[in-house]
């Protein structure tokens, strides 16, 4: 039987887990400062802050750079790159590593990704901040304080990181540096195309990065993915029932009181 090497030069069975141990700091802890940097970022840049200088000036010097071509290319990338194709593209490729002998390298794959794209949505309810204004003459519609962070973007980071640790267990030193850096490339891609459409701000697209590349590498093993799942599911729960009960209270105001 073929066995497996990792990059720690421990061997094993196809199919096994890419490595036994849980706890890899060197891997675990910068991804968690990234993640943290991700938050941080949301929570200076929500509402009502207004959006910088920066971030609109970049906004306004891609509108010259639109076609028609690329604003196809562009519905393209949202689409591929979208909750509607996606997951898809996600479980296929996990099959197909399971169905190479390594069906826990495919699970490992499927679930850093998975649970990479959560600290997205857990930002864009936590830090509310509004969609790139007309002045950036947005190609779609898209409207609500849901603008941090760019999803699309961070989805191609966290499958990255998340291919890269994969391989690297699996043994394949070289290959990975490739598929890193397409990966990493199409993830340039999919940002400017957020920002050359103007539905997302270049710091939309950056704390996408942080957000889901890092959580792609604090999740490198799933007993740690499971924790921080729980956790923001409790965040969330938490803040949309404060959230609630403050609006009803607002509601309950005679209009007469402000």
């Amino acid at each position: 039987m073929t066995e497996l090497t990792s990059q720690h030069g421990r061997r094993g069975r196809p199919g096994r887990a890419p490595a036994a141990r849980a706890w890899r700091p060197a891997v675990q802890l910068p991804g968690a400062a990234l993640l943290a940097a991700g938050l941080a970022l949301g929570a200076w840049l929500q509402n009502p802050r207004p959006a910088g200088a920066l971030d609109l000036g970049i906004l306004k010097a891609l509108i010259p750079l639109r076609t028609a071509g690329l604003e196809a290319f562009y519905k393209l990338v949202e689409f591929w790159d979208g909750p509607q194709a996606t997951p898809w593209i996600i479980a296929v490729v996990s099959l197909l590593i399971a169905l190479r002998g390594h069906r826990a390298a495919g699970l490992v794959f499927g679930v850093m990704t998975g649970l990479s794209w959560l600290p997205g949505h857990v930002a864009k309810d936590l830090f509310p901040r509004d969609r790139p204004p007309a002045v950036t003459q947005p190609v779609w519609e898209v409207t609500g304080a849901n603008s941090f962070p760019s999803g699309h973007t961070g989805l191609v980071v966290a499958a990255a990181v998340a291919a890269f640790l994969v391989m690297t267990c699996l043994g394949h030193r070289k290959g990975r540096w490739w598929l890193l850096g397409g990966l990493l490339a199409w993830a340039v891609v999919v940002g400017w195309s957020r920002m050359a459409t103007s539905v997302h701000f270049p710091s939309d697209v950056l704390g996408g990065a942080l957000l889901d590349g890092g959580m792609a590498a604090s999740t490198l093993y799933q007993i740690f993915g499971v924790i921080m799942l729980l956790g923001a599911l409790c965040v969330i729960a938490l803040h949309r029932t404060f959230k609630g009960e403050s609006e009803a209270m607002m509601e309950s105001v005679p209009a007469a009181a402000h």
